[in-house]
C-alpha cells in the first residue's frame, strides 16, 4: 500500500447499463457491485493533482473547470496516525485565498521583507524575485501568498489586513504596488448523513471495526482544499487509521507501518466499507434527499 494515497470516487447516473470504475488500488474493492440487479450508476475513480499541495486548490479548480459536472456525490479515503487522528488536518482545510503582488522602485526588496514580517501571522509566502546580487538591488520585487484562516468570516478579515499592510508598505517605501487577489475558498461542508452510512458499513460482520477508533467525533476531514466542492454537492472525505503508524502521512515512520499486512486489512476493509456507501447512494431513488448532508458540522462554519 503506498504511504499516501488517496481515492476519489463520483458516483453518477448514466442511462445505459451499470459500470464500475477502477485503478490499480480499487481494483478489489467492488467485485459484486456489477451483479446487482437494482443498482444502476456509474463510479468515477480519479487521483486529483496537487492534493498534498493543500492550499494550491486544485480541486476547487477542476469543479470550475467542469469535472464535476453530473456528479451526484463525492467520496474520498485518506489513511492517518493512529496517534494523531483526522483532526490534525483542519490546518490544511480551511478557507484560504490566493494573493500575488509586485513592489516596483528602489526600495522594491526591503518592501517585499516588510510586507513578508506584516503578513507571516495569518498567510503564507514566498518571494520569488528581489535581486540575485547584493552590489545590484532590484527595482523589482514579486511575491505569493496564501491568506490562511480557521472560518469564512476571519479569511475575509485577513483579505482587508493584507490590503492595509501592501498599501502601507508601498506609502512607507515609496514604491509602486501591482497587487491581485485570487477567488476565496470556503470552509467545507461536513456531511454527517454520509458519515453515519460509512461508519455503519464499517462496523457491519467481517470489518475489522477494531481498525476504526471514532476519530474525534467526525470521519470527513483531511481533505485540503474540498470546500468549494463540498458547497457543490454531497461529499465524505473519509479517513481511517493505519496501524502502528506513529507519524503523520509523510513521515518515514507512516511508511514503514503502511507496509504491513495489518496495514493493508486496514486499506481493504475502510475501501470495502466506502464502496458499500457508494453503493447504498446509488440505490437512494433521490440522490438531492440527502442534502442534509449539506448543513455544516463544524461551528467554525457559522
Amino acid at each position: 500500500m503506498p504511504a499516501d494515497t488517496t481515492w476519489l470516487q463520483w458516483v453518477r447516473w448514466p442511462r445505459h447499463r451499470p459500470y464500475v470504475g477502477s485503478c490499480s488500488d480499487l481494483t478489489p474493492l467492488l467485485p459484486h457491485a456489477p451483479q446487482e440487479e437494482q443498482l444502476h450508476g456509474r463510479l468515477v475513480v480519479l487521483g486529483t493533482p496537487g492534493s498534498e499541495s493543500s492550499r494550491l486548490c486544485c480541486k476547487a479548480r477542476l469543479l470550475e473547470q467542469g469535472a464535476f459536472a453530473g456528479i451526484d456525490a463525492v467520496l474520498a479515503l485518506h489513511p492517518a496516525s493512529p496517534a494523531i487522528g483526522c483532526c490534525v488536518a483542519a490546518g490544511s482545510e480551511g478557507p484560504c485565498q490566493w494573493l500575488e503582488f509586485r513592489f516596483r522602485g528602489a526600495a522594491a526588496a526591503d518592501a517585499a521583507v516588510l510586507a513578508y514580517w506584516a503578513l507571516a501571522s495569518g498567510a503564507r509566502g514566498v518571494l520569488n524575485g528581489a535581486g540575485r546580487r547584493p552590489c545590484e538591488p532590484s527595482s523589482c520585487s514579486e511575491s505569493q501568498y496564501v491568506l490562511l484562516a480557521d472560518n469564512d468570516a476571519q479569511l475575509q478579515e485577513r483579505r482587508r489586513a493584507a490590503e492595509d499592510v501592501l498599501l502601507g508598505t508601498a506609502k512607507a517605501t515609496g514604491c509602486l504596488l501591482e497587487c491581485r487577489f485570487g477567488k476565496p475558498r470556503p470552509w467545507p461542508v461536513f456531511n454527517t448523513a454520509l458519515e453515519q452510512l460509512f461508519v455503519a458499513q464499517l462496523h457491519k460482520p467481517g470489518v475489522a471495526s477494531a481498525w476504526f477508533p471514532c476519530c474525534c467525533g467526525r470521519w470527513c476531514g483531511a481533505w485540503s482544499d474540498w470546500g468549494s466542492v463540498s458547497r457543490a454537492m454531497p461529499c465524505l472525505r473519509a479517513t481511517y487509521p493505519v496501524p502502528g503508524a506513529g507519524g503523520g502521512p509523510h513521515s518515514r515512520s507512516f511508511a514503514a507501518a503502511a507496509a504491513t499486512p495489518p496495514a493493508l486489512r486496514a486499506t481493504l476493509d475502510a475501501a470495502v466499507a466506502l464502496a458499500a456507501t457508494a453503493a447504498q447512494i446509488l440505490g437512494l431513488r433521490d440522490i438531492r434527499d440527502i442534502e442534509q448532508l449539506a448543513a455544516s458540522a463544524h461551528p467554525a462554519h457559522h
